[in-house]
């Protein structure tokens, strides 16, 4: 893309999946820096939380393999049958996330936490996790490939605000976690986002 300045100036703004647009800002050069970190912090808030909603759409766990050896308990050693370890607990399931492996428990325990929590906003936020957790239909992407939200803005902003919050529950050690969260919820504006059912 290519940003034409006041000042007859040209920044080079790069993107591979899109097509050079001109973008024409009128202002002195702070303004005109503010303008370019702002468009940058929303580019790299939605690609994260295009990771994160990839990663809870598909909801891929990891088992853990639990090996146990078997002993024969006839003389030939044709019968190899073994009680060893059937009766431990339950090894807990992770769920692949861009912040690592998280216990797949602990992921619905926050969703079911932020469902209960009677905050009208948490609630709402709760039921777009649940689909994910679900298997229930999701937006293939929150991005559109030009650039900006996929179609409608306000369910895709709502799908990365929900996804940034389980991000935020969970720990995730992202040093602009707030910020990104911060972004999305701006994106939202004044639309009005619903829970698909």
């Amino acid at each position: 893309m290519t940003l034409i300045l006041s000042r007859l100036q040209e920044a080079h703004l790069t993107n591979s999946t899109k097509r050079a647009r001109a973008f024409r800002v009128q202002g002195e050069r702070p303004e005109i820096d503010r303008f370019l970190a702002e468009r940058t912090q929303q580019q790299a808030a939605r690609q994260y939380a295009e990771a994160w909603h990839q990663a809870l759409r598909l909801w891929r766990v990891r088992v853990p393999v639990i090996l146990r050896p078997t002993l024969p308990y006839s003389r030939g050693g044709l019968d190899p049958i073994s009680t060893l370890g059937e009766f431990l607990p339950d090894q807990k399931t992770a769920l692949i996330t861009p912040m690592g492996e998280v216990r797949e428990g602990e992921a619905v325990a926050h969703i079911a936490q932020m469902q209960l929590s009677g905050v009208p906003d948490q609630v709402v936020l709760a039921g777009f996790l649940e689909r994910y957790s679900r298997s229930k239909p999701t937006p293939v992407s929150l991005s559109h490939p030009r650039g900006g939200w996929a179609w409608p803005r306000a369910r895709s902003a709502a799908y990365a605000v929900a996804a940034l919050s389980l991000a935020a529950r969970l720990g995730d050690p992202h040093a602009q976690l707030t910020e990104y969260l911060r972004a999305c919820r701006l994106a939202f504006g004044s639309d009005v986002a619903e829970i698909p059912t």
